[in-house]
């Protein structure tokens, strides 16, 4: 869908019927409300008057008022995007479809600095895409037009009526998701070993009373944490009563054509999304129509970073409150801050120790952010040759605002990327509708003030880890979760990097994109502008690489002229 507005905001023409008021272009499934609890929609005309930030739905969402263009917005879980560009020199486009708003522009010009971020990380900072000339509107903010010049707004309402975000508010919030949702027998759900899947699982079962069926993918390019999840999910399904299915999956029998729908439907989402189509196309072969799935919960609960092991902890250090209220630029200081700012220090020198990296602790909230955004290493802190930022350039803020303002830059990079856009992809391309409880919209609302603490650090989503064992029983819970490697089979097991070169040099599907993506121009004119950032051993780069590839080449096919300046 897009629609072209003139001058004075004037709608002057849409490719679907626009009526007065709040128009939803997809689905609504409920509202949140200020107690995080997801509520049925009792009628349309309730919308109206609601932020656009609690609706639960997919979709773009667009306000005309006499005729005339108000705003739009995407919707809050980030399922769809909304994009708009300058059209016919004076007007402007908005839509929901990134291919038809740049065939109607008919030319663009590359961006060098967001392509090379983009190959890097198979996503884009917040708000870009390919091109200069088309931006995307961030979740979160609301698109208007002001004397011809776009401007995004925050759509987030005042927290100030907002209940405080307890571990009853947590369990009451996330069941309401699979109620209003109406979780049942005929659905699926994508189990893996880990407690967010579970969690949905045990509550679909125990609190429920519904079994959907259970399926869980295992790779025949054997990797440790597939096989614990393969054997893991199926002793928790039999302990649920769940039917569960295993797939294999074989990059020796795929190929790069199964990719093509993933990009015409997530064109600004790198991923090695064939997994995912797999195991859709068996939630349709067994004649389920929904099927539920854990995403998005380490990524919104801790912004992350959810291990348990060394670099787990580290990380999530750098995430509490108290270390954050020892920035400067931080209003609310903490008493001991020449403390945490101590303890922050020990963590450059053990991780040059184990892992070699040159990296320093950040000097102030806004370094720490902008290292988290950029970094490709498990471990986001500012380089160690980098200069550090002062504290006095940089914009005041609460730890609340601070919390917010990383959450939404989460939310308008990672989350509409990697593994939710390919899961949801991969349900539409079988007409089986996707469901990822964790990123409803009262879920985001719930986890966008949450205070992460040092009691996070050392146990991280605790509040998801405490639900379920008091749906299982501790002794149930220990069970199924607690060193999970000892039912594995006495192999040797490759790992990551292992793992990783093996299948981008030895199988068919990595052979063939490696050929197609070996001699990219567009790299090498990057590279020249600044220092070497293409890795051709790392599989996400070969993946990334090939999907801009594959985006530029669909664009151009359809007659638009693409401008190279670098």
């Amino acid at each position: 869908m897009y629609c072209v507005i003139g001058e004075g905001n004037r709608i002057e023409y849409s490719s679907i019927p626009l009526k007065e008021g709040l128009n939803s272009i997809g689905t609504v499934y409920g509202i949140a409300a200020l107690d995080y609890a997801l509520s049925d929609i009792k009628g349309a005309e309730l919308l109206q008057d609601v932020s656009p930030t609690r609706f639960d739905g997919k979709g773009m969402f667009i306000c005309v008022r006499d005729g005339r263009f108000v705003w739009a917005s995407p919707d809050i879980s980030g399922i769809r995007d909304v994009f708009y560009a300058i059209f016919e020199d004076e007007k402007q486009i908005v839509g929901d479809d990134f291919f038809e708003i740049v065939s109607q522009i008919r030319s663009v010009t590359l961006n060098a600095d967001t392509t090379a971020f983009f190959i890097r990380q198979g996503y884009f900072p917040p708000g870009a895409t390919f091109f200069q000339e088309v931006s995307r509107v961030r979740v979160g903010t609301k698109l208007t037009f002001a004397h011809g010049k776009a401007v995004e707004e925050n759509a987030w309402e005042s927290e100030e009526q907002e209940k405080p975000r307890t571990y009853e508010a947590f369990k009451d919030a996330l069941s309401s998701v699979l109620k209003v949702r109406e979780v049942s027998d005929e659905d699926a759900i994508f189990l893996s070993a880990g407690v967010d899947s579970g969690l949905l699982a045990a509550l679909s079962a125990k609190t429920f009373h519904k079994h959907p069926l259970a399926i869980t993918m295992r790779y025949k390019q054997t990797l440790k944490i597939n096989e614990i999840d393969a054997v893991g999910s199926e002793r928790i399904a039999r302990h649920l009563g769940l039917e569960h299915v295993a797939i294999t999956f074989d990059f020796d029998e795929e190929h790069p054509s199964s990719l093509k729908g993933f990009i015409e439907r997530m064109p600004l989402a790198a991923h090695m999304a064939v997994t995912f189509l797999k195991m859709s196309r068996e939630v349709a072969k067994r004649g389920k129509t929904k099927v539920w799935c854990g995403q998005n919960a380490d990524s919104l609960y801790n912004l992350g970073p959810t291990e348990k092991t060394l670099g787990g902890p580290i990380k999530r250090f750098y995430l509490s409150k108290e270390y954050w209220k020892s920035f400067p630029d931080i209003k609310d200081k903490s008493a001991f801050g020449f403390l945490w700012r101590w303890v922050g220090a020990l963590g450059p020198p053990s991780l040059r120790l184990k892992r070699g990296f040159q990296m320093r602790q950040p000097s102030t909230f806004h370094e720490l952010l902008h290292a988290f955004e950029e970094s490709e290493e498990y471990i986001a802190l500012p380089s160690a040759t980098q200069k550090p930022e002062q504290g006095a350039s940089s914009e005041m803020l609460s730890y609340a605002e601070a919390k917010r303002l990383f959450f939404d830059r989460k939310a308008q990079s990672f989350i509409i990327g990697r593994d939710p856009r390919a899961v949801y992809a991969a349900g539409e391309q079988e007409h089986v509708e996707v469901i990822l409880p964790y990123s409803a919209a009262n879920m985001v609302h719930f986890f966008r003030g949450l205070e992460l603490g040092i009691r996070d650090v050392f146990w991280p989503k605790r509040y998801i880890y405490r639900y379920l064992q008091e749906l299982l029983g501790a002794s149930h819970f220990n069970s199924l979760y607690g060193s999970q490697e000892r039912f594995l089979p006495q192999v040797q097991y490759l790992n990551w990097q292992e793992w990783q070169k093996k299948t981008l040099f030895r199988t068919s599907f990595w052979n063939e994109i490696r050929e197609e993506v070996k001699e990219n121009p567009i790299v090498h004119a990057l590279e020249k502008k600044s220092s070497p950032f293409f890795n051709k051993n790392s599989l996400y780069h070969i993946i990334n690489l090939y999907w801009m590839q594959s985006v530029l080449r669909k664009i151009e096919d359809g007659g638009v002229a693409i401008k190279i300046a670098i």
